[in-house]
């Protein structure tokens, strides 16, 4: 490993006794190898780990220690009361998995089938606008236009008879 790798190590969790014993076995060989890192090592149990071999334990007051466990005792109990809550409240909505599961088929089902019909509805109308212009082409082009269009009313202007 690399000396920052190493570094990281130390610092992170390798004094704190954290780090697996691959690990820990490997910072030691090159710990022992490395001048750079053997000195970090040094300055590191230097500064975090014996600082605190020297701490004598304080002893707090015992109206401490009640106020702690009381205030303790009062979150325990405000989270069993939110627990039992939703427990209530998960019970009174229960629904089984294979109901989660049928019911997401069925909606996904019923988009499908929304979907598509809406496609199938939409090419049934392009189909039927096609239709009724190829046969208002056809009708243009047959020079029969003037009895279907005008319901056998004859205009007889030219302009008519040039568009119709």
């Amino acid at each position: 490993m690399k000396c920052k790798k190493i570094q990281d190590l130390i610092a992170a969790g390798y004094l704190d006794g954290e780090l697996d014993l691959q690990t820990k076995s490997a910072i030691d060989t090159h710990v022992s190898s490395c001048k750079q890192c053997r000195l970090f090592h040094e300055a590191a149990v230097r500064l975090t780990v014996e600082p605190f071999k020297r701490v004598t334990p304080v002893k707090p007051p015992e109206e401490i220690w009640a106020g702690i466990e009381n205030a303790l005792s009062k979150k325990k109990e405000r989270i069993s009361i939110f627990n039992a809550f939703k427990n209530n409240l998960q019970a009174f909505f229960y629904i089984p998995k294979p109901a989660y599961i049928f019911a997401t088929v069925m909606v996904i089902m019923l988009c499908v089938g929304i979907f598509t019909k809406t496609h199938l509805d939409r090419q049934e109308l392009y189909q039927a606008h096609l239709d009724a212009e190829n046969e208002a082409f056809a009708r243009l082009f047959n020079g029969n236009a003037d009895q279907d269009t005008n319901n056998g009313v004859n205009f007889d202007t030219i302009i008519e008879r040039y568009f119709m």
